[in-house]
């Protein structure tokens, strides 16, 4: 590797990579690591810290709330008394109603369960920095306010940068997230033009067969989670014994189809969610077992 050299301030920053151990004392260290996050630590007695960084995690976000990219798993080399601030600096894209509701959050491996502590959390807009207070490690992750907005099929819905938003139309929703500030715009895709592959049935609802995505902008989709409104009775009269509803990715000047795994579909309310992977046409399907999965190249 390459290596520099440098005259060091009393009490400057310790820049340091992840997954490295770092030794700590009861004198308070800040150690700065990529992608703005830092952490003022000391502990009883001579020991080290551990930090990892993931951009994803296996944990679910807490309702109503999304994540930044940023889970941060924190460990001792022995487990001793702590104290440690921690510090992130968002993304200036992010607008300032939505930083302001920024917080740490850890998880708790005991109730499977984020908990955001009731003291010690700030946010300092003009920095762009959240900080949170602690006395013992986990995984910690930073958190946001999901964004809402209400829609109109066919009619373009502004959301701001690197911001999950909630928009809700007659009947149904999409919660989008992207990178740049965008506009979002779901239309109505009214009839199956093209045949449907062999093992898949055309499901529809009362006012539509699927649904059109478009994003403009410049970024790019992080999230595009479609609720739909409940299928007709007839369309979920298909859905029984080993036929699952599906969704089909509608390539219009190929006039080809591209199966899309959905996340759930609920009998009660007959509703499909699906994560749909980017702007385009969306059609539903009762599936048959060991039908061939249609794809594009």
């Amino acid at each position: 590797g390459t290596y520099l050299f440098a005259a060091v301030s009393a009490n400057a920053q310790i820049p340091t990579f992840y997954n490295q151990l770092r030794a700590t004392t009861s004198t308070s260290v800040s150690l700065s690591f990529p992608g703005g996050f830092v952490l003022d630590v000391s502990t009883s007695s001579a020991n080290n810290v551990t930090v990892s960084r993931a951009s994803s995690s296996a944990h679910m976000d807490p309702s109503g709330k999304h994540n930044q990219g940023a889970y941060f798993d924190i460990s001792q080399g022995t487990t001793q008394s702590v104290t440690a601030t921690l510090k992130f600096t968002y993304s200036a894209s992010i607008s300032s109603s939505v930083a302001a509701s920024m917080r740490f959050a850890y998880w708790d491996s005991g109730t499977s369960a984020w908990v955001f502590p009731s003291t010690g959390g700030s946010v300092d807009t003009s920095t762009r920095v959240v900080s949170q207070t602690t006395t013992h490690f986990s995984e910690w992750a930073v958190f946001a306010n999901n964004a809402t907005a209400t829609g109109t099929l066919g009619s373009g819905v502004s959301v701001a940068a690197n911001t999950e938003t909630t928009i809700t139309y007659t009947g149904l929703s999409l919660v989008v997230h992207t990178t740049t500030a965008s506009t979002v715009t779901l239309s109505s895709y009214a009839s199956v033009v093209t045949t449907m592959p062999s093992g898949y049935s055309a499901l529809g609802f009362s006012a539509q067969a699927g649904f059109t995505l478009a994003i403009d902008g410049g970024g790019a989709l992080i999230k595009a989670e479609l609720t739909t409104p409940p299928l007709t009775a007839s369309a979920a009269a298909l859905i029984t014994g080993s036929v699952s509803a599906g969704c089909l990715q509608y390539d219009v000047d190929a006039r080809a189809y591209n199966k899309i795994d959905i996340e759930s579909y609920t009998v009660g309310t007959k509703t499909i969610v699906v994560k749909l992977p980017q702007a385009g046409t969306y059609l539903f399907a009762a599936v048959s077992a060991n039908a061939q999965i249609p794809t594009f190249y």
